[in-house]
């Protein structure tokens, strides 16, 4: 077994495409085609805001100016356009690069034609939109007619080239997934060891995996790499301002759902005060409504004076009505007593499954404890804040 760095680390990752003979190993493993040369072009960290919820997201990109052997081993100058994030982004933050990607004049080749780009998102979470288990995933342009249908084509179109790229998309969540035997990517893929927070990981050493010698040998490269990464300084330190940045930013997603719970909690008591309003406004139009037949029985009352039997009669129409009234004054207190009984059972019901789920968080963390997993680990595997942990372990 070999220690070699956590790829799923930025700071080494980017460390390691920084060497053009590992980076050609893995780009060629990624695009299923051999990289015969390698230039990087841009290589930087930035932090991006999504305006939607001023949330922020470190994000690694990486620029390549590449030869490849296509599919009939002809060499085909590429652009390759790699970006990483270990939080959770958006389609909007990493397409804000292509738009500038098509207006750059530099990327094109000696005789002024636009080089096809790869697009390349190495992301910390799983799609959002779709359930797929594949950690790689490819999208690449494809012709049809009106009819929906295929389009033979070989060979290259400034024009096809130049506007539509290729995707390839890995999912490292999904990396868990991948069997470390079978292909050079696989075991390259085992390297980003995601959903482990170490920040450095055991691996069988390159001639255990079942790969043909060459392969072997350029997995040995890789790993040689990041083995030197381990335990150097200048990493280290950047590694250490990386989880820092990497805690914030997941305290400012916890801050942000939990404002977004409470918001929705507020609106749900605004819409229950909203009715309650509704209710007592239609109990007032009925009681005006009733003391205007009180009103009318009155002024009838009055006029039939001159009658005794008919006002004897009407006296009992306005007892009855009187009756109907108190009945169904009586039926709308009991309505919004049960409403009200109703609403503080539900709140009851609430807190007691609130009560439930924080004892069942503590025994969780009692039991992580138990097995020797330190403070830090417990929160990162369930999700809470560190405090809360040392609070129920003592």
């Amino acid at each position: 077994m070999v220690r070699i760095a956590n790829l799923s680390y930025d700071t080494y990752f980017k460390y390691l495409m920084e060497d053009t003979m590992a980076a050609r190993v893995l780009l060629s493993a990624l695009l299923r085609r051999k990289v015969v040369s390698l230039t990087q072009m841009r290589n930087e960290i930035s932090s991006v805001t999504k305006e939607s919820d001023g949330v922020e997201l470190n994000m690694l990109r990486l620029d390549f100016g590449a030869v490849i052997l296509d599919e009939k081993g002809e060499r085909r100058s590429v652009h390759i356009e790699l970006q990483k994030t270990r939080g959770e982004g958006d389609a909007m933050q990493f397409s804000q690069y292509i738009g500038p990607h098509y207006q750059d004049m530099s990327l094109a080749d000696d005789d002024g034609k636009a080089i096809p780009l790869i697009e390349i998102y190495i992301l910390g979470h799983n799609l959002p939109d779709v359930k797929i288990d594949e950690a790689v995933l490819y999208a690449k342009p494809q012709l049809t007619n009106v009819h929906n249908e295929p389009i033979p084509f070989e060979g290259s179109s400034e024009y096809i080239d130049g506007l539509t790229h290729s995707l390839i998309i890995v999912q490292l969540p999904k990396v868990k997934n991948v069997k470390k035997e079978g292909s050079i990517l696989n075991v390259l893929l085992s390297f980003f060891a995601y959903n482990d927070n170490s920040k450095t990981i055991e691996v069988p050493e390159a001639e255990s995996y079942s790969l043909e010698d060459k392969e072997s040998l350029e997995v040995r490269l890789v790993q040689l790499r990041l083995e030197n990464a381990v335990g150097a300084k200048e990493l280290m330190r950047d590694i250490d301002l990386e989880l820092e940045v990497q805690r914030e930013l997941v305290k400012r997603i916890e801050e942000k759902r939990k404002f977004e719970q409470m918001a929705r909690e507020k609106a749900e008591v605004e819409k229950e005060n909203q009715e309650m309003e509704r209710k007592n406004q239609e109990l007032t139009r009925k009681k005006a409504e009733v003391e205007k037949e009180n009103q009318e029985i009155e002024r009838k009352n009055q006029e039939l004076t001159r009658e005794k039997a008919e006002v004897e009669r009407k006296n009992a129409e306005i007892e009855r009505k009187n009756a109907e009234i108190e009945r169904k004054n009586q039926e709308m207190a009991e309505m919004m007593e049960r409403e009200r009984q109703e609403r503080e059972k539900e709140r009851e019901e609430k807190e007691k499954a609130e009560q439930e789920r924080e004892k069942a968080m503590a025994v969780a963390i009692r039991a992580l404890y138990a097995t020797g997993k330190g403070v830090d680990e417990i929160a990162g595997m369930l999700g809470v804040k560190r405090e809360d942990v040392e609070m129920i372990v003592g």
